[in-house]
């Protein structure tokens, strides 16, 4: 027998009786059909007071309002990267101006620690609003804190600030680099000597050594320098041609530089240089 409710009984055992399911009708089937049971009571809604409309709930709740989601598994979990619009500025400046990566630094502390001169001088009645407010010779990081100054502090954009630190950068390079020349023209004039440079004291050290050289070779016996030693190659006219030193070279050493270890270098130069044995320089 199916679950009925309890006023239902009667009516499923009726269709039980029909179909010959049940042969013999139950001893409570008689009363119960002279005396119905009633029917369950109607629900009745409950009477409330309206509620005022600045009582009412901005939102239904029958809506589901809640922010939570379900979590999207093909979303890139990996943190954004971290970008600064000054790194932007200094690679677009070491683009520009690649030869500022060669030019050294100090690594000495060359301020006061613990006092940044950038945050003094924007903090002044004017602003910064000038390079050589700061310094005469700059460096691509005052260039660049210039930079940044502009597009903070006078609302200017990125690139117009750029163009502005950069065409100040240049014009301050340009005059440092005038008044140097200017100073050493002067200094020479007036009988100054200065230190030799790099390049002149590697000049130096190579014509030392050259002259070295040669006063070995011309030390040695002569019968000696006429067998090909082991260091000895032949070359080509085209290839040996470019062996041959330039007279106009600062250095006298050059002049004694080229074939069979230097000597004769002058009957060289006008004889044929095919067949010649030249010594590795």
């Amino acid at each position: 027998m199916p679950r009925r409710i309890q006023t239902e009984v009667h009516t499923s055992v009726s269709r039980l009786l029909k179909g010959d399911y049940i042969q013999q009708q139950p001893a409570w089937f008689g009363p119960v059909l002279r005396n119905l049971p009633s029917l369950p009571p109607i629900h009745s809604r409950v009477q409330r007071d309206d509620i005022h409309k600045q009582d009412k709930p901005f939102v239904s709740g029958s809506r589901n309002t809640s922010k939570k989601k379900l979590p999207n598994w093909r979303q890139d979990k990996r943190p954004a990267n971290i970008v600064y619009p000054v790194d932007k500025i200094r690679r677009q400046f070491y683009e520009d101006f690649p030869f500022e990566t060669l030019r050294p630094q100090s690594l000495t502390e060359g301020w006061q620690v613990g006092e940044d001169r950038y945050e003094n001088i924007i903090h002044t009645l004017n602003g910064w609003t000038t390079l050589k407010q700061l310094t005469i010779n700059p460096n691509p990081e005052d260039a660049i804190k210039f930079c940044m100054n502009l597009h903070n502090s006078q609302n200017m954009s990125l690139s117009l600030a750029y163009i502005h630190a950069t065409n100040q950068f240049s014009a301050l390079r340009a005059e440092l680099e005038a008044q140097t020349q200017a100073a050493i023209d002067e200094a020479s004039a007036y009988g100054a000597l200065f230190a030799p440079t790099e390049l002149e004291r590697g000049y130096e050290l190579e014509e030392t050594f050259l002259n070295q050289r040669l006063n070995i070779s011309s030390s040695a016996p002569n019968g000696a320098s006429q067998e090909p030693s082991q260091g000895l190659i032949k070359l080509s006219g085209k290839d040996a041609s470019k062996l041959i030193p330039n007279i106009s070279m600062p250095h006298q050493a050059a002049q004694r530089v080229g074939y069979e270890q230097g000597r004769a270098y002058r009957d060289a130069q006008n004889s044929p240089v095919e067949d010649h044995l030249v010594q590795k320089a």
